[in-house]
């Protein structure tokens, strides 16, 4: 629609480079409006192809209605929470559920999945992944298969 970057993003750079810490490591002048799927808008109505999921926490989409739906149901109860300071049911509920559609056993040798003990196990867990998972292919739609089931 407009040479890159727009005016519209030019405005949003010249505040930026103003009040924005410049250590940020941003490369290209892309100031995004909105996304729906695959494709990203920016403030300009320049449409691109999201090559990186959105720095690859996107994998589903940009706005994908079900993720979205569930996002709002989860701001109902609880917006954060630190998993890592306190224990949360939802946070091991996935837990369980990834461990079910992904058979990795979690790398701990004080409680080794193999019953082996370190540097005995020659790192079985890593093994394990190298040799079963990425030897291994399954099909996409299997995948949600497991993970709607």
């Amino acid at each position: 629609m407009t040479p890159l970057p727009g005016p519209e993003a030019k405005k949003v750079l010249e505040k930026d480079q103003r009040f924005i810490s410049q250590s940020y490591t941003r490369v290209y002048p892309l100031v995004v409006k909105r996304a729906e799927g695959v494709w990203v808008e920016d403030v300009d109505s320049n449409r691109f192809l999201d090559f990186s999921s959105g720095i690859a926490v996107c994998n589903t989409g940009h706005c994908h209605p079900r993720i979205v739906a569930a996002i709002q149901r989860q701001a109902e109860q609880l917006i954060h929470m630190s998993g890592a300071d306190f224990y949360y049911e939802a946070q091991s509920r996935l837990a369980e559920k990834l461990a079910g559609i992904t058979h990795v056993p979690y790398a701990y040798c004080y409680r080794c999945p193999s019953h082996s003990s370190y540097p005995g196990c020659g790192c079985a867990c890593v093994d394990w992944i190298r040799e079963d998972l990425f030897k291994r292919s399954l099909p996409p739609d299997e995948v949600l298969q497991k993970i709607n089931g």
